[in-house]
């Protein structure tokens, strides 16, 4: 997958790299677009990791009752788990609720490459043509 993402990375940076052929207002926000997208698909993708790395630790506590010493008392218990189950839960659904919002930023991002390969075709059609003529 990392492969993957560096390939579309790739593409968007070399799409980027030709509109700077073009100068007129059409292009200019398609490559902020472009670079907005790319930098919400980031803060997705590292929130997405901060979330992993808090469910590794509420997953192993989920399993440490059983390990608890004997002298913890049964509400001390019921609160820690409270604790973990609650930054379990929360970490879980907050880490699907970004994996369906990068979905959504890449198939925005897709079609704004495709965008941009339509107006660069156009571009080229038209310096093509006139050098020519």
């Amino acid at each position: 997958m990392s492969n993957n993402m560096s390939e579309h990375h790739d593409h968007t940076e070399f799409l980027k790299h030709c509109l700077r052929y073009d100068d007129s207002p059409e292009r200019h926000a398609m490559t902020e677009k472009l670079t907005r997208l790319q930098c919400e698909l980031r803060a997705v993708q590292r929130a997405s990791v901060l979330m992993g790395a808090l469910i590794l630790p509420a997953a192993a506590g989920l399993a440490w009752p059983w390990n608890l010493v004997p002298s913890f008392s049964y509400e001390a218990q019921r609160f820690i788990m409270n604790i973990v189950l609650g930054l379990f839960a929360g970490s879980s659904v907050c880490l699907l609720t970004f994996i369906i919002l990068a979905v959504f930023i890449y198939k925005k991002m897709h079609r704004q490459r495709e965008a941009c390969r339509q107006l660069l075709m156009r571009l080229f059609a038209a310096r093509l043509g006139s050098e020519q003529s």
